[in-house]
């Protein structure tokens, strides 16, 4: 039968191309701002000099129309937001509209930015905190090991960061554009790599792993999405939501982005997208075509 709309995807097609990408450092985070347009997360492909050079779209962060284009008000009159960037892994925004974004460093900072138009942050002249004039360095940053981040949420006042390498999910309470306190680290080595956080309330949180990535070895039941609140830790168990005891897990297959559109949530996987509605996963015949695309 016919089906009903808002419950169909629409046939692909290319907003932006030139777009460096590689290996590893391709960035790949979107999410539309306050203000209407859609931002993206670019990396230097392996390139750092590309993270530079204004010309190029690696290595920045990007705000463009819906059509593509750039957005009105960009600094420099093209999709360029901010460059200087290596690879930045999670955006979101506070109540006061400041953007925030997590970025992997090299092999000493990884960092936490406050996003400003037409900033340089430093890559690949520096990397963590600097006096070098001309560039804005971080509100707060780490060591790999401890961190390594991936996607961000903003709720109750503070950042709430995924970490891959660091196996746990940070805390950062902020205070404008300052921080209110020492970053707090939740679940460590509990659920393996996080991947990507998204606030769907004002207390509550979905978090995927990121233990099928090829990075280590999965356990039973991995990937999971697990949702965080005040009311305690849940996880999905066939595709409801069902609140367990800490340090249970159950599974979603290989979840890597989460995107939020009204009362939806998008989920992207290795093996296409599906989609939570009502506390329950749909995976609609329509979805079908998207399986092979690789978030």
């Amino acid at each position: 039968g016919r089906v009903a709309a808002g419950q169909q995807l629409g046939t692909p097609r290319v907003l932006v191309t030139g777009i460096p990408h590689n290996v590893h450092h391709n960035g790949g985070r979107i999410a539309f701002g306050p203000d209407g347009y859609l931002y993206a997360t670019t990396g230097e492909a392996q390139q750092p000099a590309l993270a530079q050079d204004k010309r190029s779209l690696g290595g920045k962060i990007l705000r463009m129309t819906t059509a593509g284009r750039p957005a009105p008000g960009n600094p420099f009159g093209t999709l360029v937001w901010s460059y200087g960037h290596r690879n930045v892994q999670g955006i979101a925004w506070d109540a006061a509209g400041r953007l925030w974004a997590s970025e992997f460093g090299n092999h000493s900072e990884d960092e936490l930015n406050l996003i400003q138009p037409g900033h340089n942050y430093g890559w690949p002249q520096t990397e963590g905190r600097t006096t070098l004039p001309g560039i804005t360095g971080p509100v707060v940053q780490w060591g790999p090991p401890e961190d390594s981040p991936s996607g961000i949420a903003i709720a109750s006042g503070s950042v709430w960061m995924a970490a891959l390498r660091g196996q746990r999910l940070w805390r950062i309470p902020l205070d404008g554009s300052k921080t209110a306190g020492s970053p707090q680290d939740f679940f460590v080595g509990r659920y393996g790599r996080l991947r990507s956080v998204l606030a769907i309330g004002p207390d509550t949180l979905l978090v995927t792993t990121s233990n099928r990535d090829g990075r280590q070895s999965p356990g039973p039941g991995d990937d999971r999405i697990w949702v965080g609140s005040n009311d305690g830790l849940s996880l999905f168990d066939n595709g409801h939501f069902k609140r367990v005891v800490p340090g249970r897990a159950l599974p979603h297959p290989q979840a890597y982005n989460l995107l939020a559109e009204r009362d939806r949530v998008w989920i992207g996987t290795r093996r296409g997208l599906v989609l939570w509605r009502n506390g329950h996963l749909e995976t609609p015949a329509e979805l079908a075509p998207m399986a092979s695309a690789q978030i």
